[in-house]
């Protein structure tokens, strides 16, 4: 098991919880409000969405490179920034539970803008 640390914004306002997983578990803990939600099974991106998607209703989205909109991972595999247009390359590589750069805090979206904007991806690129 792995334990990060993330920024988190609530509302608008900064805040930090934290995230433990493994390949199969993903568990995610804000004391302040006293949330846990922990999902398993799948690989830690798809965990990690269901998780998002959880906390969206209540205005909290977990800042790292998993919550951008342009952030896609295979299965057990790596994880890539989708550049529009462009096949993906090895230095698009990202880990999921790391934190957003500053100037990528805007990419920061919900689960399903994320996902239409793989979808999207994929269409042009056929």
């Amino acid at each position: 098991m792995k334990s990060v640390i993330v920024k988190i914004d609530i509302g608008g306002i900064a805040d930090v919880a934290q995230i433990t997983y493994d390949n199969h578990m993903v568990e995610f803990i804000y004391k302040e409000l006293h949330i846990k939600k922990q999902e398993a099974g799948r690989s830690p991106y798809f965990l990690l969405s269901q998780i998002r998607e959880e906390l969206e209703p209540h205005n909290i989205y977990i800042l790292c490179n998993g919550s951008r909109y342009d952030v896609f991972a295979r299965g057990m595999g790596a994880a890539f920034i989708l550049r529009w247009g462009e096949v993906v390359r090895k230095d698009d590589r990202v880990k999921i539970f790391d934190p957003v750069d500053t100037e990528n805090i805007g990419k920061v979206k919900t689960v399903a803008e994320q996902r239409k904007y793989i979808y999207d991806w994929g269409e042009v690129l056929e």
